[in-house]
């Protein structure tokens, strides 16, 4: 066969075949089918674990079930079922914890550490999901330093612990790991833009808050501008996606009460495009369009400047 293949590597592997599904269809927004994808992924490589326990290749199989783990609880997140997406990351990183003597399992414990602070976060339980955000970043700051390949997780762990650090009322550490993060996205969109593009507009978004926080109001302003050029990028090249997320910067740059004009324009523009998500998936967009629209009803209240 030519280039010393085999027949044997030349058979498509199912379970990676859905592994690779799920990443695509949660990456395009359709977390529905994305759930579908991972059963069926999670259940080959199960089976595959069964079949061969304590065995070299059941390390390969329990790796690659992390990540379809992981995967999961992300789309579970967006469609709002925490608790399913708490039991989902508590099995990945119960999994990972218990391979994490092997060291190609340093890098999926990282993962399903974020994925179950994403899951306490969104149940209300930030003390809990700090512990978790605080391990990943640790964990993906050794990575990092023997690989570089590592650094855009190290980004990701950092945006997410500024958000849970925010919430629990760290202001200056959580501004502090944000800009981090900032600044390593910018390190790393300058050689791959397009793989980048999306973390940087979160953590940008992230930055605005932050700053926003503690009265930094010229650069909070600058921050929520350039997110939401970024998101509105994103939205180009892919808008079932990310209009949701351009809907929100819009909301973050309104918040920041710049000019009654501008906010009005922005709250305006965010409630139209949430106003057609919510006609298409209201369980998933009705409280974000209720809290956007409210922002612009107190706008609206406010008194136009003398002369306008």
């Amino acid at each position: 066969m030519p280039d010393g293949k085999t027949k044997a590597d030349e058979v498509p592997d199912p379970a990676r075949a859905a592994f690779e599904l799920s990443g695509r269809l949660v990456l395009t927004g359709q977390y529905e089918e994305a759930l579908t994808a991972t059963d069926e992924a999670a259940r080959l490589y199960r089976e595959r674990i069964a079949a061969r326990p304590g065995r070299l290749e059941a390390l390969g199989s329990a790796a690659p079930l992390a990540y379809v783990l992981v995967l999961r609880c992300e789309a579970l997140s967006k469609l709002g079922r925490w608790e399913e997406c708490l039991r989902t990351a508590s099995e990945a990183v119960a999994l990972s914890r218990s391979q994490q003597a092997d060291a190609p399992f340093a890098a999926p414990l990282g993962a399903t550490l974020m994925g179950l602070a994403t899951a306490l976060w969104g149940l209300g339980r930030p003390q809990e999901a700090l512990a978790m955000a605080r391990e990943s970043v640790a964990l993906y700051r050794r990575l990092a330093r023997r690989d570089a390949a590592h650094r855009p997780q190290l980004a990701n762990a950092l945006s997410l612990l500024g958000v849970v650090l925010s919430r629990l009322g760290l202001h200056a550490e959580a501004l502090k790991v944000t800009k981090e993060s900032v600044a390593l996205y910018r390190r790393l969109i300058s050689a791959d833009p397009a793989a980048h593009a999306l973390g940087l507009a979160q953590a940008v978004n992230n930055l605005a808050r932050r700053r926003s926080v503690l009265n930094q109001g010229r650069r909070a302003l600058r921050s929520a501008q350039e997110a939401v050029t970024l998101y509105r990028q994103l939205a180009l090249a892919n808008p079932a996606v990310h209009r949701r997320d351009v809907a929100m910067a819009l909301g973050n740059l309104a918040r920041m009460h710049f000019s009654r004009e501008a906010s009005l324009a922005a709250a305006q523009e965010s409630v139209a495009i949430l106003r057609e998500l919510a006609a298409e998936v209201p369980q998933t967009y009705a409280s974000s369009l209720a809290e956007v629209r409210a922002l612009e009803d107190r706008l609206r209240a406010l008194a136009p400047p003398p002369g306008a």
